[in-house]
């Protein structure tokens, strides 16, 4: 029996739950073909063709910043034109799966000090589920999209960074490069999740420590400055392709064509129920958990480290901020297309996926506190 709790006590359960994704992986991919790739890819090799060959004559600018983009010129370069069969895409999941299950473990390891813990919290984040109204985890190949490339880093710039980062000068620095960084790699993460963990991080400490948030955010700024400063001087990358001189039935048009665009992925009103229904079957038990969770870390805090209990503390705020974020714009939204105007921001709901991200280590720390409190009763 000692030996079995020594096995779920070592490092050994915790490579063997990375080889158990690597598994599953391979048994939902292994007889694939391109068709099973994601739109993402598709609509990445459609604009790096188009910028490199020009076959079609008149394709309006989008919205994207692709030359600074990493996932466009990514995406395409792994198999140029799709013809080279899935070897390279299958790499590159592989990698990701790899990073995302250690990064995400090993943080909560250090919070834990529980490989059993770290295996489970490596494990959850590859699930594949529902986040309303997007998606999170990666075990097949059609979610390889831009955004599974900024799965590895959600722990490591919340819980990594706010608990133990901040606390070290060059982790402080090296964690804001990081951050920076994340705006290449998927916009909404690098510009929107990353600012609602620095307003977390200030919210808890509050001006305590205001010296390494001015410098993690001043160190973000300068790495991201090239990705903000193309969005304010390039033309092409506001939502719509002319926003000047047209008339009032041309604007209200241009709504109606980004509302049936976007549809439930960009306004609430318009969201399908079965969205909704698959949302609630999924995140519901992780919203469960994060509730007991909450309870525990209250009734035990003085049981517990500040690491631990910081943990809900940094769940708790950062979904607050999202909250907030998706009323105020979706409000805004509303007012202004009631009034035959245009929506002022359509990707408010994207950074949702952070959520679902935040929802899992607090369901570890619910799972952590009943076994540690209430299995040996």
């Amino acid at each position: 029996m000692s030996s079995w709790k020594n096995f779920f006590d070592s490092k050994y359960l915790f490579i063997l739950g990375l080889v158990a994704c690597f598994s599953l992986y391979f048994i939902f991919n292994y007889n694939l073909g391109v068709g099973a790739l994601s739109s993402d890819v598709w609509g990445y090799q459609f604009l790096e063709i188009q910028s490199r060959y020009h076959h079609w004559g008149d394709v309006p600018p989008s919205y994207n910043q692709s030359e600074l983009y990493l996932a466009f010129p990514l995406f395409y370069y792994l198999n140029p034109g799709l013809d080279s069969g899935l070897w390279s895409y299958h790499l590159l999941s592989i990698v990701v799966i790899a990073a995302t299950y250690l990064i995400s473990g090993l943080v909560a390891y250090k919070i834990f000090r529980s490989w059993w813990i770290a295996g489970l919290v490596g494990v959850l984040v590859l699930i594949p589920r529902f986040i309303f109204p997007t998606r999170m985890g990666f075990l097949d190949l059609s979610s390889l999209r831009g955004n599974i490339l900024a799965a590895p880093f959600y722990f490591l710039l919340s819980y990594y960074w706010i608990i133990y980062g901040i606390k070290s000068q060059w982790q402080n620095i090296g964690l804001g490069v990081l951050a920076g960084f994340l705006i290449y790699v998927y916009p909404p993460v690098g510009a929107i999740t990353v600012f609602f963990f620095w307003l977390t991080a200030l919210v808890i400490y509050r001006f305590y420590k205001w010296k390494p948030l001015a410098v993690f955010a001043l160190v973000y700024l300068v790495a991201a400055a090239p990705f903000w400063l193309n969005h304010v001087i390039n033309p092409a990358t506001g939502m719509l392709d002319q926003t000047t001189g047209l008339s009032a039935e041309e604007i209200l048009l241009q709504s109606e064509i980004i509302q049936y665009k976007f549809r439930g992925s960009g306004f609430l009103q318009t969201v399908d129920f079965a969205e909704i229904k698959r949302s609630v079957w999924d995140g519901s038990v992780l919203v469960l958990l994060w509730v007991l969770g909450v309870c525990l870390v209250k009734r035990y805090k003085s049981q517990i480290t500040e690491e631990q209990a910081r943990v809900s503390f940094i769940t708790n705020w950062f979904i607050a901020f999202n909250l907030i974020f998706i009323f105020v714009i979706e409000v805004t939204n509303y007012f202004f297309i009631t009034r035959g105007g245009l929506p002022i921001f359509v990707d408010h709901l994207r950074p949702v996926r952070a959520v679902g991200y935040v929802l899992i280590m607090q369901a570890a720390i619910f799972v952590y506190l009943w076994h540690r409190f209430f299995s040996r009763r």
